[in-house]
């Protein structure tokens, strides 16, 4: 990888999908400027039960990776990111507990880049509450 370091990913490098990591650099350099991700566990790759694509057991392979939209980026810009890069899982999180806003993509098999699954979230009462759309968001935070 050119734009990332095997220690930003948390013990999860070598698990980490090719194509997750192609289009990491790839997003990394559309956006120009540095990409935090998140450390927190599960932010990365997990093993458990569910069908998250963090999942690595279910998977055989890390196939996402949460992190933190740059301050300075709109939702709008970061999703045409997103898309550019061509992943098929994007997801959008208001502010998780750091205050930050957050990010999730992945390289789901099952949708394409031209029809990616999407989705948002906004931080309420200690959880993440998904009752708005990625489109809503984005269109929210342009009329400000």
């Amino acid at each position: 990888m050119e734009h990332f370091v095997e220690s930003e990913f948390h013990g999860w490098f070598d698990s980490l999908s090719k194509e997750l990591k192609v289009k990491l650099d790839f997003l990394r350099e559309i956006i120009d400027c540095p990409l935090e991700l998140s450390n927190i566990p599960g932010g990365i790759g997990r093993i458990d039960s569910s069908n998250s694509q963090h999942n690595s057991s279910k998977w055989g392979e890390v196939r996402a990776v949460d992190g933190y939209i740059p301050e300075e980026m709109l939702f709008v810009d970061f999703y045409d990111a997103c898309i550019a890069a061509q992943f098929t899982g994007i997801g959008f999180y208001t502010n998780w507990p750091s205050g930050r806003r957050g990010f999730h993509v992945d390289v789901r098999q099952d949708r394409t880049p031209e029809d990616p699954a999407t989705w948002a979230a906004r931080w309420v009462n200690d959880k993440n509450v998904y009752d708005v759309s990625i489109r809503e968001l984005m269109h929210s935070e342009a009329e400000k």
